[in-house]
């Protein structure tokens, strides 16, 4: 199941990615996605995520997102996601799905992606400027 947010129709960002190399502009537009995740979705995330052990919210954290059973996700989507990385490894998708007997699962993840939807666009704008800028300037010193 893949949740997500797509942002698209920035002319100026556009503009200004449209002249670089595809392997810089995807860098760009990667690191800038996982600075936003982390920056908006994973404090929301942990916030909503149940508080028995606190566990749970200690071991979510970014990673690059995935396609069904593990494969790559298309080469035009750049996608991050906030995983639990602890020992018990079903813990996490019971409280998110829920099971036959967790009838009202927590959905914690989606709670702190859909409850922050109005930020990440402007978080996503603010923050890939100087994004631009630095591989700009990477670019303009490998020459």
């Amino acid at each position: 199941m893949n949740l997500g947010v797509a942002i698209t129709g920035e002319k100026h960002v556009d503009a200004a990615l449209r002249d670089f190399p595809k392997v810089a502009r995807r860098k760009a537009i990667r690191q800038t996605t996982r600075d936003v995740v982390k920056l908006i979705v994973l404090p929301s995330a942990r916030d909503f995520a149940t508080e028995e052990t606190g566990r749970l919210s200690r071991s979510l954290r970014v990673r690059v997102a995935k396609g069904a059973r593990g494969r790559r996700l298309p080469r035009h989507i750049i996608g991050h996601s906030v995983v639990w990385t602890d020992d018990r490894a079903y813990y996490g998708s019971f409280q998110e799905l829920g099971t036959k007997h967790i009838d009202d699962p927590a959905k914690f993840l989606r709670y702190g992606l859909y409850k922050n939807a109005h930020l990440l666009r402007s978080a996503t704008i603010r923050l890939i400027k100087p994004r631009i800028a630095a591989v700009a300037s990477e670019l303009r010193s490998k020459r």
